[in-house]
């Protein structure tokens, strides 16, 4: 059998392959994630339960969805029974995991534990089908949960400046 030589030629078109390939393969991780699918709609919520840890009362008023290229909303939370407040001062994410249920994530304020993460997952079961859910996780271990007391989860249509964040679409996720 005879081996093969390594020429100058084959090396040097190596080298200037090499970088090409790199950049191709990352525009097409780019163009994967492009085409990730987000639910372009937006919700408004408030309310009360009763809390998790301490039985203490929650209320919460929480607004969140896409608009003009953004993820956008705002959460004001408070727990009467630990003494905790929670004011969102970003929202990072927007996501559908059903027809009626959706997980906004951000970062917040708190009295308690200074600025940190949060979670919150609502669902709009309907007005006749049965009582909303609310629940608050913390990056801290703090978690909430419930059937709301009083007040509402509305799931709403998007609208012309329900476009969504570059790298996601609009469609069902």
């Amino acid at each position: 059998m005879r081996r093969l030589k390594h020429s100058r030629g084959a090396r040097g078109v190596g080298l200037l392959l090499a970088p090409l390939l790199l950049v191709l393969g990352s525009g097409l991780v780019e163009l994967a994630r492009a085409q990730q699918p987000i639910a372009c709609d937006f919700l408004t919520a408030a309310g009360r339960l009763t809390a998790t840890l301490g039985g203490g009362v929650v209320r919460f008023e929480l607004a969140s969805g896409v608009k003009d290229g953004l993820f956008w909303g705002h959460l004001t939370y408070r727990d009467d029974g630990v003494r905790l407040t929670v004011d969102s001062t970003s929202i990072t994410n927007y996501v559908a995991t059903g027809p009626t249920t959706r997980i906004i994530e951000g970062t917040a304020s708190t009295n308690l534990y200074g600025t940190r993460r949060f979670r919150v997952t609502v669902t709009d079961n309907g007005e006749p089908d049965g009582p909303d859910t609310f629940q608050l996780e913390l990056d801290t271990g703090y978690v909430t949960q419930g059937t709301l007391v009083s007040g509402t989860v509305e799931l709403l249509r998007g609208n012309l400046s329900s476009t969504p964040p570059p790298g996601f679409t609009c469609g069902t996720p």
